[in-house]
């Protein structure tokens, strides 16, 4: 999804791959590698419809008990982009991953 909000076209290129982060990278990273909102739809012409296409889905969550905070890194300290600078002040750090998913699911079922 583009900053303003718009789908943007991820086609496929030999030999390459997506991968879609989530929130827990998201903060692990200083929000260097940002949570992505995705879809997949199918190719709507018949040149690529007739090619393979394969769609892995991976989940993974820390231990209920893990803190979610930065990883120190070189990267993020040389970055001094103002967004994640503001980001990084009202961030979702410190409290523990299990605390998140139930953020999360509240926030989807209630």
């Amino acid at each position: 999804m583009s900053p303003s909000g718009g789908w943007i076209n991820a086609p496929p290129l030999p030999g390459h791959i997506i991968i879609n982060t989530g929130d827990i990278m998201e903060a692990w990273s200083s929000f260097i590698f940002p949570s992505t909102k995705h879809r997949v739809l199918m190719p709507n012409n018949n040149e690529a419809s007739k090619r393979s296409r394969f769609s892995m889905a991976y989940f993974c969550h820390p231990a209920h008990e893990v803190v979610i905070s930065p990883i120190p890194s070189q990267v993020r300290e040389r970055l001094q982009d103002p967004v994640i600078v503001e980001k990084n002040s009202a961030s979702i750090f410190n409290i523990t991953a299990h605390q998140h998913l139930l953020n999360k699911l509240s926030k989807s079922y209630n």
